[in-house]
């Protein structure tokens, strides 16, 4: 038994010689082609904006202003169309009953407020 165990280990040994004579003939091209890649992505701007605190910290302000900005201005169409399509159901008896209401408190308020 003996015998096969140290057959094993020398053919195990000089399978790992061929292995490393196989990768010191491999090209560094594809190493050289990744290394190039990453230099390519960390001089990209988002990579320098998050390198850089203020720079972070005020495009995110930048973005905040942005998204506040377009929910308020969407909200406010989507409010307005429904309203208008809201004031011209009076089919409906008891939608059209709730909104007449609605659009004649709309209306005394804004009277009010016209009132000095």
């Amino acid at each position: 038994m003996k015998k096969n165990d140290d057959k094993k280990i020398r053919k195990h040994i000089n399978s790992d010689k061929n292995d490393s004579d196989e990768l010191d003939n491999l090209s560094h091209e594809p190493l050289d082609a990744i290394k190039g890649e990453l230099q390519r992505l960390n001089s990209h701007n988002m990579v320098k904006a998050y390198n850089s605190l203020p720079r972070l910290l005020s495009l995110q302000f930048i973005k905040g202003v942005a998204f506040g900005l377009g929910t308020f201005t969407g909200a406010t169409v989507i409010v307005s169309a429904v309203a208008y399509i809201a004031s011209h159901i009076e089919v409906i008896p008891i939608l059209g009953e709730w909104i007449l209401l609605l659009l004649e408190e709309m209306e005394q308020t804004e009277a009010d407020e016209l009132i000095p």
